[in-house]
């Protein structure tokens, strides 16, 4: 009866454990990579850019593109660009909602409330608050 060498017992463990260990390591990476991909309101986001982008191209002058792109990257985080886009579409058009209601917005965000209460009291809000008031 021969003892088998302690390399071939390693040896053989080893050909056991590899395959195992290989597939939870191929788990963890498929793991890692689902949790690293951005959620699907981001992903949407980052396509409701894209599209406002593509749609404002040559269209400036267009206070409806201007505001939607506007509403997109603040949809995204992207503030500063959100409100020099708000503020150009109230110097085109001083009564838009949408531009007013947002820059109010922003204001109370960045915690100025003495600008949101000034926003809030333009004549171009006031259609808005009205709304708010007979809730």
């Amino acid at each position: 009866m021969s003892v088998p060498r302690e390399g071939a017992r390693v040896t053989s463990r080893l050909r056991r454990v590899l395959p195992a260990f290989a597939g939870v390591l191929c788990a963890a990476v498929v793991a890692r990579a689902d949790w690293l991909a951005p959620d699907a309101s981001f992903r949407d986001a980052q396509m409701q850019v894209r599209y406002a982008t593509r749609d404002t191209v040559g269209h400036s002058d267009d206070v409806g593109r201007i505001d939607t792109l506007a509403v997109a990257l603040l949809r995204l985080g992207r503030v500063a660009e959100a409100r020099t886009l708000f503020q150009r579409t109230l110097a085109a058009k001083p009564g838009d909602p949408t531009a007013c209601a947002a820059l109010g917005k922003l204001a109370l965000w960045a915690d100025r409330l003495a600008q949101a209460s000034e926003r809030a009291a333009q004549e171009s809000c006031r259609p808005l608050l009205r709304g708010v008031e007979q809730q």
